[in-house]
């Protein structure tokens, strides 16, 4: 999107980014995608994976309710994040229209701000979207995790292809949220089938009968649900934590060695 997309640059940026990693003695990265994205362009240092750290108890839904009601009611899909060319919410909005059709109620609650919100106000309105999506505007952090937005809402969705590992779908988990998502490299939190679905890049159709899928099927949504919160304990920040932990004081030992 900034006409930069050639071959010779993805060298040079790797190359550029080369000269730093393959200089550290642990290059750490949220993904097992992310990791083999290093491996192949020729990251020759120990790669760990550490994924990110939740506290589950900064969340409050005791507004839930109130939210809900603020909103419409009906059948209430979230997306979170900014408004911007990598978040691919066009797309979002074109797979979401195809969604509507088979259910009428549906309401996408798109909360954030960028440089593309103007653009995808105008894309809801040509897709005649306009009673189905919710634009509340941008969100601090403190006040999202305390807001009751997140267990207000039925499901959450992303399209964004350029994620290394999405907090925002971690925290959509931990309030027991069952999420769609478009196929990507750091998309490793969702378990399509399992806690979730992850749809092929550019597959409209499939991305759309997932929402469908979720917002119709009780049984389903429920065994997902039940199944989005048993996995993500496995975040808990104290969990993460500990990974930190053993990273650094193996390196410390390491480096202790290398004096003496």
């Amino acid at each position: 999107h900034v006409k930069m997309n050639y071959q010779i640059i993805h060298r040079l940026a790797w190359k550029y980014s080369n000269l730093f990693y393959n200089r550290c003695d642990l290059v750490t990265c949220p993904s097992l995608g992310t990791k083999n994205e290093l491996l192949e362009n020729n990251c020759k240092r120990s790669i760990l994976i550490v994924p990110y750290g939740i506290d589950l108890t900064v969340f409050d839904n005791a507004k839930a309710r109130a939210v809900r009601k603020s909103l419409g009611g009906g059948k209430l899909v979230l997306h979170v994040g900014r408004i911007a060319h990598e978040k691919n919410v066009p797309y979002l909005l074109e797979c979401f229209a195809l969604a509507v059709k088979k259910v009428p109620e549906a309401k996408l609650v798109v909360v954030g701000d960028g440089p593309q919100l103007r653009n995808v106000r105008a894309k809801a309105k040509s897709l005649n979207l306009s009673g189905n999506v919710v634009f509340t505007g941008m969100m601090e952090h403190s006040k999202l995790v305390k807001s009751g937005i997140f267990a207000a809402c039925d499901i959450f969705v992303t399209a964004s292809t350029t994620e290394t590992g999405p907090l925002v779908v971690l925290e959509a988990q931990a309030n027991g949220l069952v999420c769609v998502s478009v196929k990507g490299k750091g998309m490793n939190l969702i378990r399509d089938g399992v806690n979730g679905y992850v749809a092929a890049p550019g597959d409209k159709k499939a991305f759309a009968a997932a929402i469908v899928k979720l917002l119709s099927d009780k049984k389903t949504y429920a065994k997902m649900k039940k199944s989005t919160v048993r996995y993500v304990r496995r975040f808990e920040l104290k969990r993460i934590v500990l990974v930190w932990e053993k990273a650094y004081s193996s390196l410390i030992v390491k480096h202790r060695h290398k004096h003496y």
